[in-house]
């Protein structure tokens, strides 16, 4: 028997993934995205391991949404952002689930973030699969906190592959 609260989370996640594909659907094409989205073309088969323009993994996760799809469109370009987008829902509400203890804040955590504008906005920007390992990456930092240290492994690692994806650098020059 499935409890209420993983039919709300259910709920939560699949209402999250709709919009975000209704969001990512409508989205215009930005000058930035027409550049940085035919550029993982094919970059699987080209046996490439980066460029130096992007971090390498953003680059095979577009080309597999390609694959997926059968042609670069704007939807199959993003569709790494949608994925990544919605399952950061559920990282959410594990990480406040962790902190409050709490199974009705962590579902208002995770409704509050599914239709937070902001994240819808800025659904088909790459940062959506960075900002999901960033916080799988905070999620087990914090079950470290607790004693159980052999999570900041899993932490290290996740963080890896969230600047795999994309770095964020610093806009403030240093003087």
């Amino acid at each position: 028997m499935i409890s209420k609260t993983k039919k709300y989370l259910l709920l939560i996640l699949l209402s999250a993934a709709i919009t975000r594909i209704i969001a990512a659907n409508l989205a215009s094409v930005s000058s930035d995205e027409m550049v940085y989205s035919i550029l993982p073309w094919n970059f699987i088969s080209a046996h490439r391991l980066g460029t130096l323009i992007q971090s390498p993994l953003y680059f095979y996760l577009a080309d597999a949404g390609y694959k997926l799809f059968g042609e670069v469109s704007a939807l199959s370009g993003r569709l790494p952002s949608i994925l990544f987008g919605s399952l950061s829902i559920l990282v959410i509400f594990l990480l406040s689930k962790e902190i409050f203890k709490n199974d009705k804040a962590a579902l208002l955590s995770s409704s509050l973030a599914a239709f937070s504008g902001y994240t819808l906005f800025n659904n088909y920007e790459y940062d959506m699969a960075a900002f999901f390992f960033s916080l799988v990456s905070i999620f087990f930092l914090i079950k470290a906190f607790d004693g159980r240290y052999n999570y900041l492994y899993l932490s290290a690692v996740f963080f890896g592959i969230s600047i795999l994806i994309g770095l964020i650098l610093l806009k403030t020059p240093f003087f």
